[in-house]
């Protein structure tokens, strides 16, 4: 009986907030809205003027690469070049006179991120990488390039190995 008291007067609150609600007129709206509207002016003719044409294009980035390389004397040199892709950096070894030229993407960073750091394992992690690396490097399909020594304002670094 109690709950049935509840539930009677409940629905009268609905039915008559309802009829409330439904019921009643909606007030008058003004006929004109007004927004405050940004004065903005947009100028696309800009983009035509000299001032944006002087800019400079953004070059592509640059990735670091290991090469192996022999001189034209026959010492075998091995380093790390920047270029924008592996057929530049190519070009940059031929330019410097270097034969038999293998170029491979370095990586950097550890090999497995999610694992605990200790110094001895990233030693040892680190020599099993340049370990990878050597061998990757030997297994490259060599390429000769012929082409006569230049100077070039980019900066190799380079370790010679006898």
């Amino acid at each position: 009986m109690f709950f049935t008291a509840i539930l009677a007067i409940t629905g009268l609150f609905v039915a008559a907030f309802s009829l409330v609600v439904f019921l009643a007129k909606p007030s008058a709206s003004p006929d004109k809205v007004v927004l405050n509207r940004p004065k903005v002016d947009v100028n696309i003719a800009i983009l035509d003027s000299e001032r944006v044409k002087s800019f400079l294009q953004v070059e592509k980035m640059e990735l670091s690469f290991r090469y192996s390389a022999k001189t034209k004397t026959g010492q075998k040199k091995t380093g790390i070049l920047s270029a924008s892709s592996e057929e530049e950096a190519r070009q940059m070894l031929g330019k410097l006179g270097y034969l038999d030229i293998s170029v491979k993407e370095a990586t950097s960073g550890r090999l497995n991120p999610f694992t605990r750091y200790s110094e001895a394992e990233e030693t040892a992690l680190a020599a099993q990488e340049e370990a990878n690396t050597a061998e990757e490097l030997n297994s490259i399909p060599e390429e000769t390039v012929e082409e006569p020594a230049a100077e070039t304002d980019e900066v190799i670094e380079e370790e010679v190995i006898e």
